[in-house]
């Protein structure tokens, strides 16, 4: 953590650059050599971007208490939301079998909303993330509320919430500790093969490039685009890390957080 802060202050310069005239967007991109910042010390809500620090919570947790990720618990579907979206309820009848990889799987590759809250339950509820994610020096990042919380009051999700600075530093953290033990790796792994989102950070860069993201798309009136996030790890091929966040809570088209980050690239060829 110390190293990465370092590394903040070490940079050459500080680029404030700027998103869509009049739109209120939050990115921060950090590599080695620069850092790009658009309203970087603003919160934003996290939307399913909670599901990367929550993860990194639950391999601690697993780690800590001896627990392997093939580790299964019973889950019946009627204990369920019905009306969110969860690709694992087409997985069951009336009840199954989940192992924690697979509901981190579905939590993070998928976006699963069941699957999340799911690991509220089995591993520690937000507070707990909240408290963890805190003790590792990240104290922009606000943790509060379950996925049924936010479905019974879409209000809550601001209660999720984050810099756009703070996400990239825990992106960075993790980079740095993803080999620390099993249960970090398989955290990146899932990351890295996300099933959502191609169309925002990946969508920016080369196919060349290895990334690892975690996307979050927020509550919005019929026919209105709702709020896109992307937050994730690119690794560009001549080895260069860069630390990508970007929260577009109105965004124009399907196409603006791509488009975001592609502007802002310049600083980093």
């Amino acid at each position: 953590m110390r190293r990465i802060r370092m590394t903040l202050l070490a940079v050459t310069a500080l680029v404030f650059s700027s998103c869509r005239d009049g739109n209120d967007c939050g990115l921060c991109m950090i590599s080695s050599e620069d850092t790009v910042s658009v309203n970087g010390s603003r919160t934003f809500p996290m939307h399913s971007v909670v599901k990367f620090p929550q993860a990194l919570y639950v391999a601690d947790y697993l780690s800590r208490n001896g627990v392997s990720p093939d580790s299964a618990v019973v889950v019946r579907k009627a204990d369920l939301m019905q009306d969110t979206w969860s690709p694992m309820l087409e997985m069951m009848d009336t009840e199954k079998e989940f192992s924690f990889i697979e509901l981190l799987k579905l939590s993070l590759a998928a976006s699963d909303n069941n699957a999340c809250d799911l690991l509220f339950e089995l591993c520690g509820m937000p507070q707990d993330v909240d408290s963890f994610i805190k003790g590792l020096g990240f104290k922009d990042i606000d943790i509060s509320v379950t996925e049924r919380q936010m479905h019974g009051n879409i209000s809550l999700a601001s209660l999720n919430s984050c810099t756009p600075e703070e996400m990239s530093r825990l992106l960075l953290w993790f980079h740095e500790h993803k080999d620390d033990n099993s249960y970090y790796q398989g955290i990146w792994d899932i990351m890295a093969s996300c099933e959502t989102g191609a169309d925002r950070i990946p969508a920016a860069f080369g196919s060349d490039c290895r990334i690892m993201h975690k996307t979050g798309t927020g509550f919005a009136p019929e026919g209105v685009l709702p709020p896109m996030n992307d937050a994730g790890i690119v690794i560009r091929p001549d080895g260069r890390v860069l630390a990508v966040s970007v929260f577009i809570p109105h965004p124009v088209s399907a196409s603006e957080l791509s488009e975001t980050v592609k502007k802002n690239l310049e600083h980093f060829l």
